[in-house]
């Protein structure tokens, strides 16, 4: 479904990523892991083609760079980490921006409406879908692009740190959530555990693949420590994930 083929990235004298190879199949999770600075935003946005990048992003065999920014916004789902905006529109009015790759002629109709308003419920967020955007939490904020990401209605989600603000129990169910939705999805994190819900894991390391694999088998401690520059320890969780810890 996805495939990158030799991306690298160039930003002025900084090499930012070097020969990235890695494709996801359908209905598959990646969980990219990294140090703050290692590429893994600036990965997420050569993907999705708002960085220019030497090599090739294919979508279901189609070079992302042959696409208009509607055939991609149609096939990419995307999350920020964060999103300024600075104009009163509504929580609910955000989440519907979600569909204009789909809406007809620029114009939105009940059935986008319905989307937005489903996107919402599955988020837990309808009581507050009038509320001003810029008015709620960080943690609300950052659901309610996940619910405009979900409104796209994009077979590939990409997700930039899409629990960062979220406390531990809407931390879960989100979890939950992205690992139900049958969708590809590539997701960023600085938590290893949070891996559990993923096929796949990749480790970044200022530009580079470190380490690819399946999850059991790349999660370990050597490649933690050299991933983040530690000595760690492991705790094997009751969910069947790794909780990893730096030795004292």
């Amino acid at each position: 479904m996805l495939e990158i083929k030799d991306l690298s990235l160039q930003l002025g004298k900084k090499r930012v990523l070097s020969n990235i190879n890695f494709s996801l199949k359908k209905g598959e999770i990646l969980c990219i892991l990294g140090k703050n600075g290692s590429g893994k935003s600036s990965l997420l946005k050569c993907i999705l083609g708002i960085w220019e990048y030497s090599g090739a992003v294919c979508v279901e065999g189609k070079n992302i760079a042959n696409l208009s920014h509607k055939a991609r916004a149609r096939r990419l789902a995307y999350l920020p980490q964060s999103c300024n905006i600075a104009f009163p529109f509504s929580l609910f009015e955000v989440v519907l921006m979600g569909r204009f790759a789909n809406a007809s002629l620029g114009y939105y109709n009940k059935n986008d409406e319905k989307i937005a308003l489903e996107s919402l419920e599955m988020l837990g967020l309808s009581a507050l879908k009038d509320a001003k955007f810029y008015n709620l939490s960080g943690g609300q904020k950052q659901l309610g692009l996940m619910a405009r990401a979900l409104a796209q209605e994009a077979e590939i989600m990409i997700l930039d740190e899409p629990i960062s603000a979220l406390d531990m129990g809407a931390c879960a169910k989100l979890l939950g959530l992205i690992k139900s939705l049958n969708k590809s999805v590539i997701l960023t994190s600085h938590r290893p555990e949070q891996c559990f819900i993923a096929h796949s894991v990749c480790l970044l390391k200022e530009g580079e693949i470190l380490a690819f694999g399946a999850v059991d088998k790349v999660l370990n401690t050597r490649n933690i420590d050299a991933l983040y520059g530690v000595e760690s320890g492991v705790i094997q969780l009751p969910d069947k994930s790794k909780y990893f810890y730096v030795k004292q």
